[in-house]
């Protein structure tokens, strides 16, 4: 094969807010994609950060209780699915993994959320967003950095 690659555009939106988790979550990333499938060439890869008021929503999770907030993210994750730009919605568990998918603390918020996108894509109630990985670790970030400094 002759010629570049064209990049994987991946768009982050992470809660963990950790003095150094923008400058970790790309590889951690990186990481999880090579365990689901070894193969994965991580080095065509662009890994962006949700910048603006996107990024401030997912911050301390104030898209769950503001309703300004969710319809930022809706619209900025809304527009990185539509531009191409596949959507990492990183939101932690919270809680031991229970072999199950899911986190109940948080799926009540996360499904508002994906009910909000579906509208605002124009897709039907329960269909899956295509262009969106729900990432779930059942350890924070944060932790990981603090235990890691």
């Amino acid at each position: 094969m002759s010629g570049s690659v064209s990049p994987v555009r991946l768009r982050v939106y992470t809660e963990d807010s950790g003095r150094r988790s923008q400058e970790v979550f790309p590889p951690l990333l990186r990481g999880v994609l090579r365990r689901v499938e070894p193969s994965t060439q991580t080095q065509h890869l662009q890994i962006d950060p949700a910048r603006g008021d996107a990024a401030a929503a997912m911050g301390a999770n104030g898209w769950k209780g503001d309703d300004v907030a969710l319809r930022e993210l809706v619209n900025d994750l809304a527009t990185a699915i539509r531009t191409g730009r596949f959507a990492v919605l990183h939101v932690d568990g919270d809680c031991p993994w229970g072999g199950a998918p899911g986190a109940p603390a948080h799926d009540k918020h996360v499904d508002k959320l994906l009910a909000a996108l579906r509208r605002q894509l124009g897709l039907p109630p329960g269909a899956p967003v295509p262009g969106l990985l729900r990432l779930v670790p059942h350890h924070s970030i944060e932790s990981w950095l603090y235990l890691n400094r």
